[in-house]
């Protein structure tokens, strides 16, 4: 009841002051997650996605709720954004005036701020870029919307126009269709804005803007927090309330923990990947000689811990090893998939049981999760586990959790 009592008065001060966010307490910041955000928690439970958000805070957790307040782009005018909450084409889409700004990655997250997991309330709606940044999603404009924001204003200061947070837009681009009808010179500049669709008075601006900036065709991906599971170094956003957590305590209480090595240190050295190596004992021999469930795995897994098979012919490739007179016992199976991040590699070893793994990205990755996956694959008992951060370090870290995870003792990873 207590607990209760505190959600009210929070919600009330909310609803008095409107703050976009407020700091929460350990028991409270679990609690809403396990009653408000259940669909991302068991989604991040069985993926290694997570949604990242830099902050300028302090706090281990905090509330926000986006509706609360409209959302302003720090560095560049607010037009895209406009533009974006209106047209027929983002209807589905959460909306960017609301939206929390966020990333399918740590270390750009990492850049704004201390870096914590988002939750989601659930039902919420997850937009995703096809690119790192909005700013560079769209191929249909000579510059990135930065620049696309500053040239389109320098055509509204000469059609004496202020759009800028307007929303209605069908009144709007009826004043703007009238300048453009009236100066050729005006409309060549606003069609230079532009790569090869041009603007030609016929239809309705609002159309042309839809085509112009078609989210589909850009690339653009929607997710529910039931699905989200999206490739890394995108930017990703939604517009529902959500709590954030930046204490490991907590993360790890609720089983949702990646700890990412290669990113906590990379202000200060030249990470180039993660690399992950192990062996598996006592496998399942028939596992071992299947040929299709090897096949499978090298071409299944990678999209499974969002990377990509690079499109040539063969990938992945699969042979198996035999007739070494020097040694009878080297016979087995050798894979490797050829990933747009790096590689996916595997030995199998079936006269003893055991599989030799590699597992190379040079993006950050739930080793947890990659190591988990291959273990239930296979079977039998992980040991020689390594987890490298590939590049120019001399960093010594003991990876405490995962020697517990795994059953391992007197462990010491390089980093």
């Amino acid at each position: 009841m207590r607990l209760v009592k505190h959600l009210n008065e929070i919600f009330r001060e909310y609803k008095d002051k409107k703050p976009r966010s407020q700091e929460l307490e350990y028991l409270l910041s679990k609690t809403m997650i396990e009653e408000n955000c259940s669909e991302i928690l068991n989604t991040y439970r069985n993926v290694s996605s997570r949604i990242y958000r830099g902050a300028a805070k302090s706090s281990g957790y905090y509330f926000t709720n986006p509706n609360l307040s409209k959302r302003m782009s720090r560095n560049t005018l607010n037009f895209y954004t406009t533009l974006f909450d209106n047209l027929p084409s983002w209807e589905n889409y959460p909306k960017r005036s609301n939206g929390i700004i966020c990333s399918s990655e740590y270390t750009f997250a990492a850049g704004y701020g201390a870096v914590y997991v988002a939750f989601p309330y659930n039902g919420a709606k997850i937009g995703v870029c096809p690119r790192g940044d909005i700013w560079e999603s769209f191929k249909t404009i000579e510059s990135d919307l930065s620049g696309f924001n500053s040239e389109l204003q320098a055509c509204f200061y000469k059609m004496k126009l202020d759009l800028t947070g307007k929303t209605d837009l069908n009144k709007a681009f009826k004043e703007m269709k009238s300048s453009l009808v009236a100066s050729k010179e005006i409309l060549d500049e606003f069609n230079r804005l532009f790569v090869k669709m041009k603007y030609d008075n016929k239809d309705s601006l609002l159309k042309f803007f839809d085509k112009v900036f078609d989210p589909e065709k850009a690339g653009f991906s929607l997710y529910t927090t039931k699905n989200y599971n999206p490739p890394p170094k995108k930017e990703v956003w939604f517009d529902k309330s959500a709590v954030m957590v930046k204490d490991e305590t907590l993360l790890r209480e609720l089983d949702v923990y990646i700890w990412i090595g290669v990113c906590r240190w990379m202000k200060n050295i030249r990470g180039l990947g993660l690399h992950v190596t192990l062996t598996i004992v006592g496998c399942d021999k028939d596992k071992l000689l299947d040929k299709d469930a090897l096949y499978k795995l090298l071409k299944n897994f990678p999209p499974e811990i969002n990377m990509s098979l690079i499109p040539v012919e063969p990938n992945p490739t699969l042979y198996y090893c035999a007739n070494d007179e020097k040694n009878p016992d080297n016979l087995g199976y050798s894979g490797t998939a050829l990933l747009w991040e790096s590689h996916f590699s595997l030995h199998t070893w079936p006269v003893y049981d055991e599989v030799d793994l590699d597992v190379f990205s040079c993006y950050s990755f739930d080793h947890k999760h990659v190591v988990k996956k291959l273990v239930d694959f296979f079977g039998g008992k992980p040991v020689n586990v390594s987890i490298i951060s590939r590049g120019n370090n001399n960093i010594e870290y003991k990876d405490y959790w995962l020697n517990e995870f795994l059953g391992i003792s007197n462990r010491i990873y390089q980093w």
